[in-house]
């Protein structure tokens, strides 16, 4: 469990539910967040220049219909 049901219930009675979603949320992203920016490294966000393919992520792998 990501978060103990008792601080859930005491920033909930302090803050509201609000506060409680965000405080549970907040707690999801530290324990997520390396491996989301692990696998995110592996995609290749990076652009193709214009003369091999459109200016899309390389990874995608889309080429100009005229180009082999």
């Amino acid at each position: 469990m990501l978060v103990g049901p008792g601080t859930l219930l005491i920033v909930g009675i302090i803050g509201g539910i609000g506060a409680a979603a965000a405080y549970a949320g907040g707690s999801y992203a530290k324990q997520r967040g390396p491996e989301l920016t692990k696998s995110l490294k592996e995609f290749d966000l990076s652009t193709m220049s214009p003369e091999k393919g459109p200016p899309l992520p390389r990874s995608l792998g889309l080429k100009w219909t005229g180009k082999k």
